[in-house]
């Protein structure tokens, strides 16, 4: 499995700063609060191996064909599979409640989307939004380029120029590039804001 795909909400980091007899020390401390358990992790490794892996498995077709079929069937499944659910428990803002349970929100359509994608051997990132309302979709890359994907909202491989969700994915680009400054910011292996190299 992917090592970076266990499901935390965020990580927290501390940073103090001490003289001693003239001397600068620097301390750091990091907390994860996990929103999932190490065998519901187990469970979506175990999924997804036989989803990929195993003859008869929804993407074991796929496995050799060219990155954008596996996008494709990808988006394809999850569309067909994952039913939206609005809610702030954290279980379903999870890979493991889309893929398990079959329903979550737009942040586990999207980690789901990563984990996938990934396992398939395609590069992608989830962006998610910072304000109030945000929202959370994936960049995948193929050919060289990255181009935006929504899961959720059933859009399909947008570039900047027709994805309405541009202005939301800048400002979240900003602003995780004025947090990553500071000595206290937040931040997710699989969750990245900062912009694409590319956009088609």
């Amino acid at each position: 499995g992917d090592p970076t795909a266990t499901t935390f909400q965020f990580s927290i980091f501390d940073y103090s700063s001490m003289n001693y007899r003239g001397k600068s020390y620097s301390m750091y401390q990091m907390t994860t609060p996990f929103m999932t358990t190490r065998e519901q992790e187990d469970a979506v490794d175990a999924k997804i191996d036989q989803m990929i892996n195993q003859e008869g498995g929804e993407l074991y077709a796929y496995r050799d064909r060219n990155a954008r079929d596996k996008v494709k069937a990808i988006y394809d499944y999850i569309v067909g599979h994952v039913s939206y659910i609005g809610t702030t428990t954290s279980i379903y803002h999870t890979a493991y409640s889309a893929l398990i349970n079959g329903k979550g929100t737009c942040q586990a359509y999207a980690l789901l989307f990563t984990r996938l994608s990934r396992e398939m051997g395609v590069p992608s990132k989830v962006i998610m939004g910072t304000d109030a309302n945000a929202h959370t979709y994936n960049i995948v890359e193929l050919d060289g380029k990255w181009y935006y994907i929504d899961t959720t909202a059933k859009i399909y491989l947008k570039g900047s120029n027709n994805f309405r969700r541009t202005t939301e994915q800048s400002r979240s680009s900003a602003t995780f590039a004025a947090l990553s400054q500071s000595p206290r910011f937040r931040s997710s292996p699989l969750i990245d804001a900062s912009a694409p190299r590319q956009i088609s």
